[in-house]
């Protein structure tokens, strides 16, 4: 590989695709931590930063966008890729000109696509 590890957030208020995502993740070799919800993540944040977070979108309490746009108040260096399953061209309702998040991939997602937006984000440090 070449590349060094990441740390990596999975943020999922579900619990199928937060370990299949960390699974995938684990797989390319990257360090995993994850979180069923923004506030959570928020915490797991504090303690340890990551390289990358992968948010669901639509979470209860606080939704990928609001989650992402935390992320990069406070942790300007972190990516972020938001997952959903509304369809990749979403136009998100933050009139931003810094979108909160650097990706988004739809669900269901694969293995090719999580380790390509990694390569490629990680790629642009």
């Amino acid at each position: 590989r070449g590349r060094e590890a990441l740390r990596v957030l999975v943020v999922d208020d579900e619990q199928f695709v937060r370990e299949t995502l960390a699974d995938m993740v684990e797989a390319l070799g990257h360090e995993v931590a994850s979180a069923a919800g923004g506030r959570e993540a928020l915490a797991a944040l504090e303690e340890a930063p990551a390289d990358f977070v992968f948010t669901d979108l639509s979470m209860p309490g606080m939704d990928g966008w609001e989650f992402a746009r935390e992320v990069r108040r406070r942790w300007p260096a972190t990516r972020v890729c938001i997952v959903t399953g509304y369809g990749k061209d979403l136009s998100h309702d933050a009139p931003d000109e810094h979108p909160p998040a650097d990706a988004v991939i739809g669900k269901p997602f694969d293995f090719e696509q999580v380790e390509e937006t990694l390569a490629r984000l990680s790629s642009r440090q």
